[in-house]
């Protein structure tokens, strides 16, 4: 059988060069041409956490490529509607509050600079989708703004990641559902991964912040490693293969990798590699600790329902947090008044 050929674009970056190796990678990849072809566009960034020490170490997706994209798409769509949006994680509690994150990493100079509009889809309004090959889910609650979108532009890190193995482009996209507490689906976790990625089928392409990207603890709690590329593709199957390989992670293992091929996402078997090549590396795996197994397995559990209440948080989870952060190698914000985290 003759498969077609799924282009992955590496670029080795610089901080001077950054604006200009993103869009060659881009153009190379065939991502340029869905954006010069659409009118309006989601940007989905990595956004995991609002705690300052580990933006700052590069847990979330870069501002200057977030920026620096947001230049081209001006360049080249200049009237184009841009929304760029992530949903809550966790509860009012325990968590990481969107609003903080947005508040420190200074999202607000976005809107006046490009003319975007910031969104948290967990507020926003929702549609449901049927999936006729859906995995675990028959129909997904999506945010609407992102399923009526021309284009869905996905940022994320290469990360290791302690329940997935890998995070970047198919994982990121379990972000979009606006569930805050979607740890409930942990137990079917890459079918999951898969299911959220077919609601948006081909609408989705990927430019993978790689300046900074994590091993070991991940994706929030690992160790920053300077890898100082930029990947994008239509393929997000492909793309996902090719980072799991260059970082030392044997992609048959990842299972939601091999599920969205499955279900025809995207396909591994005819990957063209192109530009920048040869990079290596051999990144520590996450999910070593014994706490991180342990709490893998409490997410697959009936418990997990009693875990994420704000009671149970508040009145429990709180007080034990010094343990659990030492067990688990690093710690949630935590809010005990209002959402806004006010004291």
């Amino acid at each position: 059988m003759e498969y077609k050929k799924s282009l992955i674009a590496i670029r080795k970056v610089s901080t001077e060069t950054l604006q200009n190796d993103i869009f060659n990678c881009l153009d190379r990849s065939g991502c340029l041409a869905r954006i010069k072809s659409s009118d309006s566009f989601v940007i989905k960034p990595n956004l995991i956490t609002d705690n300052p020490e580990y933006i700052i170490s590069g847990a979330n997706t870069s501002m200057a490529v977030l920026r620096a994209l947001l230049r081209i798409i001006r360049e080249v769509r200049p009237t184009s509607k841009i929304i760029i949006g992530e949903s809550d994680v966790g509860t009012n509690v325990k968590g990481r509050i969107l609003s903080k994150t947005y508040e420190f990493m200074e999202f607000h100079k976005l809107v006046k600079e490009f003319k975007v509009e910031i969104l948290n889809f967990t507020e926003e309004k929702k549609v449901e989708v049927p999936l006729k090959r859906g995995l675990y889910f028959k129909k997904i609650t999506v945010p609407s703004h992102a399923y009526n979108a021309d284009l869905i532009i996905n940022i994320p890190k290469i990360k290791t990641h302690k329940y997935a193995k890998l995070t970047c482009s198919l994982k990121n996209m379990f972000g979009v559902i606006p569930n805050p507490r979607r740890v409930i689906y942990h137990k079917h976790l890459n079918e999951a991964i898969v299911d959220i990625n077919q609601a948006f089928g081909q609408k989705i392409i990927a430019l993978v912040d790689g300046i900074i990207s994590m091993e070991g603890n991940g994706p929030v709690y690992g160790t920053p490693v300077k890898t100082n590329l930029i990947l994008s593709s239509t393929d997000l199957v492909a793309l996902d293969y090719v980072v799991a390989e260059m970082i030392g992670l044997n992609p048959d293992d990842i299972p939601y990798i091999t599920l969205a091929e499955s279900v025809g996402l995207g396909s591994t078997k005819n990957i063209d590699v192109i530009g920048d090549k040869d990079f290596a590396w051999n990144f520590e795996k996450a999910g070593g600790l014994f706490y991180t197994k342990f709490e893998g397995w409490l997410m697959t559990t009936p418990l997990v329902y009693v875990l994420i209440t704000p009671t149970f948080q508040k009145y429990f989870s709180r007080w034990i947090s010094p343990i659990t952060k030492y067990l688990r190698g690093g710690s949630f914000t935590w809010y005990l008044s209002d959402k806004k985290g006010k004291k």
